[in-house]
């Protein structure tokens, strides 16, 4: 992207910043764009940080209640992203958590409500120096076969739920790993 394309996209990412709320009172831009040079989709929510995917990604649909914005590339993987502010969780509205201490509390609050169905969730790594837990759901519910593996981490006061869903397409080792690449590269 040349400069002026990038100037003018920053441009309008700041202008959706001053002029979008949510009920929180933060004011929220919104941006996503695949980058043919470096082979990247890249999704911005500001004031919360950026995610770098590697490969193009075609931005689906969205979740009011979780802001979880899912996207599909060409194999059909399908992962979501979700960034956020820490105080935006009812376990920790005076934002005293923070770091691997807020990442651990989010895990035991999602992970609980999301395995009330008779799923199992299971910690697959955990990294108290980077501040963030990848952890699995996974069983059968309502016949359908669950097995989603999330990465929550805490970068400054932003939150980072990344998640890959039930795919046959990647190992185990691929998924942490893919997870990981999102959460801890420069972005």
């Amino acid at each position: 992207m040349d400069l002026k394309k990038y100037k003018i996209y920053f441009f309008y990412l700041a202008f959706l910043t001053l002029t979008s709320c949510v009920t929180s009172g933060i004011s929220v831009g919104e941006g996503y764009k695949y980058d043919e040079n470096t082979n990247q989709t890249k999704y911005i929510v500001l004031p919360f940080g950026n995610v770098s995917i590697p490969g193009k990604w075609i931005k689906t649909r969205q979740s009011n209640i979780s802001y979880q914005q899912f996207f599909l590339n060409k194999d059909t993987v399908e992962i979501a992203v979700a960034l956020g502010g820490i105080k935006n969780y009812e376990f920790n509205v005076d934002g005293l958590l923070t770091g691997y201490k807020f990442v651990n509390a989010f895990y035991e609050w999602d992970s609980k409500y999301l395995a009330k169905n008779g799923l199992n969730r299971s910690i697959i790594e955990q990294d108290s120096i980077n501040n963030f837990i990848i952890w699995r759901l996974h069983g059968m519910t309502d016949s359908a076969n669950v097995d989603t593996y999330f990465l929550i981490g805490n970068k400054n006061t932003s939150v980072y739920n990344l998640s890959v869903f039930h795919t046959d397409k990647w190992s185990t080792i691929e998924k942490v790993k893919f997870l990981k690449t999102l959460f801890v590269n420069k972005n």
